[in-house]
This record gives C-alpha cells, structure tokens and sequence, in this order.
C-alpha cells in the first residue's frame, strides 16, 4: 500500500519502495527520452557497448566514489536484481570450501538473509534481537564470533522495526552489510567492510539494480557451478572498461593471493604424498586436465596405479629418498604417444582431495591471469 501526503503542494510518497525520485530527475528523464544527449535514440535503445553508454556509466561511479569516499582499492558493480538475489551469491563468491559464515539477526530482513545464506553455507548466528522482539540489539560483545567464519553479515537498518547500527564494529572477517534502506542517507567509513551492497529503488533510482561495493581482495574465483552471471569477480572483470580512474583492477594486488594459493596447493600436494606413502601405498591417477583424445581419457580413469610389488603389502614403508618419484606423476602412455600430467591420492581419499586441488589450481590460474587449458 502506498501512504501519500496531499496537504501540500507537492505530493510525498512514503512507501517502502520504489521510492520518490525528485522532480528535476522526472522531467530530464521526459526530456531526454527520445532524443538521449543527442543520439538521435533513447537511452533505453544504447548498446551497452556505446562509447556514449560507457562515458554514463563512468559518471555514475566517479559520483558514488565521491558522495561515499570509497578507496580505490574497492570495486563498484551494478548488478541486476534486488538486494534479495545478493542473500544466495553472498556465500557462494564469499567463501572458500569448509568456512561459516557468520550473521546478525536484528529483524526481518536479516532473517531472510539467514535463511537463504543456509541454503549453500554453514551459518553462525553471532547475536540476535529476537528475545527482545527486535527492539533493541545486542551490544558487540555480545558478539560469538566463529572461528571458521568467511565474513560477518548485518542488516544496517531493519524498516520493519526500526532498528538500525549507528556504529560498525572492527572485526577480523569482512564485514558485509545489507544497506538498501539507509544507503546514502550517512557517511559511512567504507574502508571498514569487505563488501556493502543496497538496492537501488531505496535512495538511488529505479527498481531493477543492485549496487555492490566489494573490495578487491573478496574478487576470487567462484565455483564451477556458480553462472558468470553472479559471480563478482566475472562482473568486476567485464566491467572493467567502464570504471573510472578511481577503479582499480580486479586483481591488483594479488601477489599475497597468490602465495596464499601456493600454500595451500603445497600442503594438499605433500599431504596427499604421505598419504600415499603411509596409507596403503595404492593411488588412484588423477589427470589435472582434459586429454585431447577421448579414449585417453577412459585409459586414465580406468587405471591404478599400484607402485609396489603384490608382496611388499604389510611391510614398512620403503625410504622416500629410494623412490622414483618422476614416475608417480608424468606417465607415458604408451598406446596414444599422449603424456598426461596427474596428481596420484589415496585411494580413499580421491573424492576430498582431488575436488580441492582442482579448486586451488582455478583459483591459482584466475588470480595469475593464465589462460585455461
């Protein structure tokens, strides 16, 4: 239902939203709606690809920067879809494999992020104003923060029950709000989050955007089942020609991110050899990419590789120094010509291990910008 206010001589809308947008904005957009700064067509037939189109989206971003102060270490993405759509693909672009997430539950709005946040993640609920029938919430050391936490959710203004955060604590996990009733209402000290995003029909425009303000070190590669369509670090990407000056690259930055990869690939590597080595001494080959013949292929996924005699099961582990270890992991296949580079596992633990690796090794290949093969 929308509320109006006729007493006087301007008319107030007060509804949740869309909201009222000003006059002068009304009567430009009538103006220039067949006739675009003088394209000759409206702005609803500019090809996004447009010098005209990329120069309108630049000034939009150089004006959000400047109202907000936003560092150039913070990318700005205008996503389609409500704020509603941002519950699901905040845990799906947000965390690595095995992370929480933790939330706030101050009102409506961040119970429905809640729930949709269950559907693809571990969800901690670190507070909640709920025994106080969401009027009040609690204080920050009220706060149980997970210890596997991948960032930290709130709502910054709840308009159902009038509940909103004055101050944003400093927290040792992102902090990722829901601000699409207040946004651009106050000063905000963006440097503070890891990412903020708000619907557009709020206090910025029409229905039908969301603005998404993350910073660059959250820009990771998503799942292999996450659309490019709703991945930030796809978007950030493809908008890259659109940004201003005030934008950084993506990737910028990324050495730390790529020593954090290289970490993790070297631990899964080594710990995937003392499996081996300890566990029952049976791997399973696992091809790290496609094979350029099919029946190549169904030859590796079919074979095990069995490195030690029928005979030698039950005794102890041979010296690591007196392996060939070159041939654990480049294999000749003799029939094709074809080489195939793999990583051997555990036979119990091929399922685990190999997903993660393979994981890390995309993460690795879109941070250091190689080209997929």
């Amino acid at each position: 239902m929308v509320c109006t206010c006729t007493e006087f001589a301007e008319r107030y809308n007060f509804a949740a939203g869309p909201a009222m947008l000003p006059a002068e904005v009304l009567t430009q957009i009538r103006e220039e709606m067949p006739d675009w700064r003088g394209s000759g067509s409206s702005i609803l037939e500019q090809p996004f690809t447009s010098a005209a189109f990329k120069g309108l989206m630049e000034e939009v971003e150089a004006d959000l920067r400047t109202l907000l102060s936003i560092p150039r270490s913070y990318r700005v993405l205008f996503l389609q879809g409500g704020a509603s759509a941002q519950f699901g693909l905040l845990p799906l672009n947000l965390l690595h494999p095995r992370q929480s997430a933790d939330y706030l539950e101050s009102g409506h709005w961040a119970r429905r992020a809640i729930s949709e946040a269950r559907r693809h993640a571990r969800v901690n609920v670190i507070a909640s104003a709920a025994a106080q029938s969401f009027t009040a919430l609690p204080s920050f050391e009220q706060w149980r923060s997970s210890p596997d936490a991948g960032y930290c959710h709130i709502t910054s203004n709840e308009t159902g029950n009038g509940l909103q955060l004055r101050d944003f604590p400093q927290l040792a996990v992102p902090l990722v709000a829901d601000m699409t009733s207040d946004f651009l209402t106050r000063p905000i000290p963006v440097d503070r989050f890891g990412l903020i995003y708000a619907s557009a029909q709020k206090n910025l425009g029409i229905a039908g955007l969301c603005v998404v303000i993350v910073h660059q070190n959250l820009l990771r590669r998503p799942p292999r089942h996450l659309p490019a369509a709703f991945s930030y670090a796809v978007q950030a990407e493809q908008q890259r020609s659109h940004c201003g000056d005030g934008a950084s690259h993506p990737y910028e930055g990324a050495d730390l991110r790529q020593i954090k990869c290289l970490i993790e690939l070297t631990t899964y590597f080594i710990s995937s050899l003392v499996d081996f080595v300890y566990g029952g001494r049976v791997a399973v080959q696992q091809p790290l990419a496609q094979p350029a013949r099919t029946d190549v292929e169904a030859n590796l996924l079919a074979d095990v590789a069995v490195h030690v005699t029928q005979d030698q099961f039950g005794r102890t582990a041979p010296r690591i120094d007196d392996q060939d270890w070159s041939a654990w992991f480049v294999r000749a296949h003799e029939r094709t010509g074809e080489r195939q580079l793999c990583f051997l596992f555990a036979a119990d633990q091929i399922g685990l291990k190999t997903q993660a690796l393979l994981d890390l090794i995309e993460e690795f290949r879109a941070i250091s910008r190689i080209p997929g093969s």
